[in-house]
């Protein structure tokens, strides 16, 4: 299988603190204060300004590639795999028990629609690197579980300790990240998210809003914090990588 590429987006980040939400949730500490302690933000950090992206036209030739998909392609129709990556960091004495992260489209009439985003549903025992393929339709799945064949390209992410179940629309993806139970350490590290998108006809420039939130436990409270968003100008999608 050909391996797809892609370059470390951390050194371009910005940080974002997830402040608690008001009131706190405080159900395990009953008759206590509903204010969350201070000093306890989990921070979130995400691309400062753009996100890598892989051409998928040239897939058009691939054998392998369903009918109804070459079909769209010789319409028209333009693909583009794009990663939205984020790394999350609890404060001292505190874990995240859950984290949420969504992407929303722009709403011009130039935007494009999700086709398949990554992961759906998949569970990771430890901290590691996810292996995900390319089906026929131009799904994502992880290598070992692929169905109805593979088109031989495949992109390595980081995916956190976590269950991970993600929902999308035409215009959107979310995620919700849950820590195994009774998990000491809670979600931490980078977390990357894969979306395909496509537009019917031509590659027009694209507007992201990013959001973020989280659910957070100390030993004697339990609280949410509020939505962090990040809105991106649209931006070209210049220089994305070709499939090869």
């Amino acid at each position: 299988m050909s391996r797809i590429e892609l370059p470390d987006w951390e050194p371009d980040a910005v940080e974002y603190a997830l402040p608690a939400a008001d009131p706190a949730d405080e159900r395990d500490r009953p008759g206590g204060s509903p204010v969350a302690p201070a000093g306890h933000d989990p921070v979130v950090s995400l691309p400062r300004t753009s996100f890598d992206c892989v051409n998928l036209d040239a897939l058009k030739e691939h054998p392998a590639v369903d009918a109804l998909l070459r079909a769209q392609l010789d319409q028209g129709a333009c693909f583009r795999l794009l990663r939205f990556p984020c790394s999350l960091r609890a404060a001292p004495g505190s874990r995240v028990e859950e984290f949420r992260f969504t992407v929303q489209l722009g709403q011009a009439h130039t935007a494009p629609r999700v086709h398949s985003i990554f992961p759906t549903k998949v569970t990771v025992e430890q901290e590691r690197k996810t292996e995900v393929t390319l089906e026929p339709s131009l799904k994502l799945g992880p290598v070992l579980e692929a169905k109805g064949g593979k088109i031989g390209r495949t992109i390595t992410i980081g995916r956190p300790r976590a269950t991970a179940v993600g929902f999308w629309s035409e215009t959107g993806a979310d995620w919700i990240l849950r820590a195994p139970e009774r998990d000491p350490i809670g979600i931490e590290g980078t977390a990357e998210f894969l979306v395909i998108v496509c537009w019917d006809h031509g590659v027009a420039p694209l507007e992201v809003t990013l959001s973020c939130s989280a659910t957070v436990r100390t030993p004697f409270l339990r609280w949410g914090t509020r939505r962090v968003e990040r809105a991106y100008e649209p931006f070209a999608l210049t220089g994305c990588r070709p499939v090869v």
